[in-house]
């Protein structure tokens, strides 16, 4: 029965068009975005060209809820963990994937 009703959840959740509601899924956006580089702090120069390539997405937006270091360095505020296990769904194509997996995850370990 819960494997019957967390499959009709991520059917629900699949059939709905991806929407960016509040600025965490920016956040993580922009996190995942660097990983694909292999960074986890971005230069002043990358920062800058990870807002101008999210800002030329379907989705907009840019960068948010990032912080700046002492040394110039940008840092994201959010968890660092959630990007690098959806920085693999993103290579695949899958993004929308990798929440419905951390679910299947949370439900695992309950």
């Amino acid at each position: 029965m819960a494997v019957v009703c967390f499959a009709v959840t991520c059917g629900l959740v699949l059939s709905q068009a991806e929407k960016r509601i509040e600025s965490d899924p920016y956040a993580y956006r922009a996190s995942i975005a660097a990983l694909e580089d292999g960074d986890v702090t971005l230069t002043q120069d990358q920062y800058d060209q990870v807002t101008q390539q999210l800002q030329q997405t379907s989705l907009g937006g840019g960068i948010s809820q990032w912080h700046q270091t002492a040394d110039g360095t940008w840092i994201s505020e959010k968890n660092p963990g959630y990007p690098f296990l959806a920085s693999g769904f993103h290579g695949l194509g899958a993004m929308r994937l990798a929440p419905s997996f951390c679910g299947a995850l949370a439900c695992i370990g309950l």
